[in-house]
């Protein structure tokens, strides 16, 4: 038996009342939900709300409970640029509706963030380079951080699955902050978003009688 799985964002979903249904005629029978995330540049072309998310840091995208962390050097944050506060469970709830498994799609060792303020955890080549956004899970506490991470990824969410990603040490090809926003707009459309509308431009056009 063949199960389609397609991978999305909780700001894919959240504000988006249509992703569901958009999923679910695609043929998915699965989507992968990004639980743990590292940071990113993706797009929305499709959604009514936004067209770009910028997510700056790595982030749990479930709540971050203190009393779990407490005493750890490394713990997750949560993500500032999503409303909701528990972006999974709210969105795995919108695509169950539709009748759509959830998994949780979890990035363990992929984190600029702690990478830098603990550099003594990263991957370091042969030349003595370390890399900032790898941490290296041949430290116990790395690992101990991941097993954690995922296990606060998947509490009390009603699953079908769980998708782990950058388990092992990452090379020099993988990079930090990741830009996945090829292809997703047409010349018209990237010229549309590339003209500043904030208050101090929208006051410069008022002053010279543009809309």
């Amino acid at each position: 038996m063949v199960t389609l799985t397609g991978h999305a964002y909780c700001w894919d979903v959240l504000g988006d009342p249509a992703f569901p249904d958009r999923a679910a005629g695609l043929g998915l029978d699965t989507v992968a939900l990004a639980a743990a995330y590292h940071s990113v540049r993706a797009a929305t072309p499709l959604h009514p709300r936004h067209r770009v998310v910028e997510a700056s840091h790595s982030a749990l995208y479930r709540p971050v409970r203190d009393a779990v962390w407490r005493g750890r050097r490394l713990t997750p944050v949560a993500p500032g640029w999503v409303g909701a506060p528990d972006p999974v469970s709210t969105a795995a709830a919108a695509l169950r509706s539709r009748g759509l498994g959830v998994t949780a799609w979890v990035v363990l060792t992929h984190n600029t963030r702690l990478g830098t303020a603990f550099p003594d955890v990263t991957v370091v080549n042969c030349f003595g380079d370390r890399y900032p956004y790898a941490l290296c899970p041949s430290w116990t506490e790395v690992r101990d951080y991941a097993a954690l991470l995922t296990a606060e990824a998947v509490r009390d969410v009603a699953l079908d699955g769980v998708s782990l990603e950058s388990c092992g040490q990452m090379g020099v090809a993988h990079a930090g902050h990741h830009d996945k926003t090829a292809g997703a707009w047409d010349p018209d459309e990237q010229r549309r978003l590339s003209v500043c509308c904030c208050p101090a431009c929208r006051r410069a056009w008022a002053a010279e009688g543009r809309p």
